[in-house]
């Protein structure tokens, strides 16, 4: 093999001698000067005037091992990098072109690679002309990098080098930027399976694609570019559960913190703009931009880029939101169904972030833009999305057919919707028996039964060998129990099904039907500061004295409906902020508050969907803690579901199991309104 070998002596001018150096191992050597051209050692001498140098080169390795060395001579000494790197950069990409054979696309990988290491050292020290248009270089290292990542004869493991380097060029704008995104969007259909999970965990295959996707990420997280963001979220999207899906979600959620406020904005927009865009997308795509890419967004960056955010989007929400359904189409239909629900979704996110002076006040700027005025009365939006969600959720469903599933996950978006508004908004109980728990059944207008599957069969198992994973998801409804993005204390915990009997006597009794090996607790801190985002653990026991800062949800099918995480914390919220009405300690409450009545009628009776009353069980159970006063209320229905003939499985199953460990938990300041032995 050649090498290279550079001797100086006389060094006086060492910036000269590299940018001469430089222009000259460039040159082809049909062009190098004749003397420098022998026959018989197949290398070049060259004495410049101040310095004599012995340059041979063998090979386009040679080359780039020689300029390369310059470079790296460059970055040695900083003081000199801006002077002696920036010439030394000039002369390379004056002479650029004439390196255009390394890039070729008959050239060998190693010689393309050796590009891609002379352009890094490059840029690091110019990064201008990776994005500055006017630069004169410009179009020839473009049209390198691009043919690089384009070429087909390059694997998936080398165009991750050149990926590398995309942070670099994802500062351009217009064409260029186009042209760009069109060159990686070929990379994602020429390279990558339809499914993640196509290739094999282990496989050449696998490792390659998922150090691509790495990288592809990382350079997402270090540029903050919408348009990788776009690609991203379109990658991601288009299957149900990629199996990089929480790299995603972390990258998603870096960006959204770090960046800018103007930064921030761009990301939203980028990614609402595809929700939005007419293009025949399919629904579940469409739902999956806002599910898996834009709450994210919203979850995690400032509040400054909310406001922004919602003072653009506000008007088109509440436009489609209040827009009537055209049914006769299934298609367009379809389309409606999930616009409207990812708006809900996303106003969610407003009442549940932003303070209340920002969504209900006379300077909500908000409310201004929605108003189409400086001058209000700071209620308008409010009273305009409270009864469009009302009137989303108990949709009169008599006789319906088309698309049911569908207008239940919509129905169940406007009610989580509802319940952030409200929480936001009001501390009066009365707004949340109106809105929240109340319906009009002469009229047909029911929560409930549609918020529900009824058709659903539920079946629990008597013993669950591994628990069941669950998608983790923000369950507080206000912002001071939900801003909360650092530290780990508020993770998941895992906790016993008996943790209500800790103390009790009872514990060991029903030790023998506690199936906490399997079917585990699921739960956040909801007061902590630092209680958002963290790591799994387990908690044998739970001190009762801490149950208000614990919010509970057992791992299991009723626990990921998408309504009951926001009604366990709605009901937590309810406690904590002392809307519910406080008797007298000691005392017994002698009757229901009616919100709870509403819940226990709807419990009580055989006649309602097994379903229902499963889930108002499960509700319960999440916060027996604000039912345990009126303990004597339920203990009957509770014991009439778990003894009825169907109750979700067969034999002692693990719901039944959680139902009873509620209600003997409840047994020292309640007894039945009824005569036990008739419940049996």
């Amino acid at each position: 093999m050649g090498e290279s070998l550079i001797t100086l002596k006389g060094s006086r001018n060492w910036v000269a001698f590299i940018s001469v150096a430089a222009k000259w191992t460039l040159e082809d050597c049909a062009k190098f000067p004749s003397q420098f051209r022998k026959e018989d050692s197949q290398h070049g001498v060259l004495n410049p005037p101040d310095g004599q140098l012995c340059v041979k080169v063998k090979c386009t390795s040679q080359v780039s091992t020689v300029l390369n060395g310059m470079l790296d001579q460059s970055f040695r000494d900083r003081a000199s990098q801006k002077d002696q790197g920036l010439k030394l950069v000039t002369v390379i990409l004056q002479n650029w072109k004439k390196c255009d054979l390394w890039w070729a696309k008959d050239s060998a990988p190693e010689s393309k690679m050796a590009v891609l290491t002379l352009l890094a050292k490059i840029l690091q020290i110019d990064s201008s002309v990776s994005f500055n248009t006017s630069h004169s270089a410009f179009p020839e290292v473009f049209t390198t990098y691009t043919s690089i990542l384009a070429d087909s004869k390059l694997g998936l493991h080398l165009k991750g080098q050149a990926i590398i380097l995309l942070p670099f060029f994802t500062n351009l704008t217009g064409g260029s930027l186009e042209n760009l995104k069109h060159v990686l969007e070929k990379i994602i259909i020429s390279n990558f399976p339809m499914k993640s999970e196509e290739f094999a965990p282990g496989t050449l295959q696998y490792n390659n694609y998922v150090d691509f996707m790495k990288k592809f990420l990382d350079a997402l997280e270090l540029s903050q570019s919408p348009t990788l963001l776009q690609l991203m979220t379109e990658l991601l999207c288009r299957e149900q559960q990629h199996i990089m899906e929480d790299l995603f979600q972390s990258t998603f959620k870096k960006i959204a913190r770090k960046s800018s406020c103007a930064t921030q904005s761009s990301l939203l927009e980028s990614v609402y703009k595809m929700f939005r865009k007419e293009d025949l997308l399919s629904s579940n795509t469409r739902q999956a931009f806002v599910d898996r890419s834009l709450l994210t967004l919203l979850w995690h960056c400032s509040q400054d880029a909310l406001r922004e955010f919602f003072c653009k989007i506000v008007v088109d929400a509440t436009d489609v939101l209040k827009s009537r359904f055209t049914k006769l189409n299934e298609s367009t239909f379809d389309t409606q169904i999930t616009k409207k629900m990812g708006y809900y979704k996303i106003l969610e996110v407003m009442y549940s972030r932003l303070p209340k002076d920002d969504v209900h006040s006379k300077e909500s700027k908000i409310n201004q833009v929605f108003h189409g005025s400086g001058v209000t009365e700071g209620s308008e939006l409010t009273k305009t999305l409270i009864k469009l969600c009302y009137d989303a959720f108990t949709e009169n469903m008599a006789g319906e057919n088309q698309l049911l599933e569908r207008r239940r996950l919509y129905h169940c978006a406007a009610y989580n919707c509802a319940i952030s508004l409200i929480c936001c908004v009001f501390n009066e109980l009365k707004f949340y028996q109106g809105f929240l728990f109340s319906e009009k059944p002469e009229k047909n207008l029911l929560i409930f039964e549609n918020l529900i599957d009824l058709n659903r069969c539920y079946t629990f198992p008597v013993e669950v060998e591994v628990p069941m994973e669950r998608k983790k998801k923000y369950i507080e409804i206000r912002k001071e129990a939900r801003e909360a993005a650092n530290g780990d204390s508020g993770g998941p915990h895992y906790i016993s099904s008996l943790s209500y009997l800790a103390d009790s006597s009872l514990s060991e009794e029903m030790s023998q039907f506690d199936f906490s090996t399997g079917v585990q607790s699921y739960s956040y801190s909801s007061r902590d500061p630092k209680s958002a985002i963290g790591h799994f653990r387990r908690q044998e026991h739970k001190d009762p004295t801490i149950q208000d800062d614990i919010l509970e949800l057992e791992m299991d099918e009723l626990n990921q409906h998408e309504c009951m995480a926001t009604m366990t914390a709605l009901i937590k919220h309810m406690q904590r902020n002392q809307i519910l009405p406080k008797g007298e300690e000691g005392s017994v409450p002698t009757h229901l508050p009616a919100w709870m009545k509403f819940l226990h009628d709807k419990l009580g009776n055989p006649l309602v969907s097994l379903n229902i009353r499963l889930f108002l069980a499960k509700l319960i159970i999440n916060t027996e803690e604000v039912f345990r006063p009126y303990a004597k209320y339920w203990l009957s229905p509770l014991l009439q579901l778990v003894v009825s003939e169907n109750n979700g499985g067969e034999g002692i199953h693990y719901m039944v199991v959680e139902i009873v460990v509620t209600v003997l938990s409840w047994t020292g300041i309640a007894t039945p309104l009824v005569n036990i032995r008739k419940v049996f």
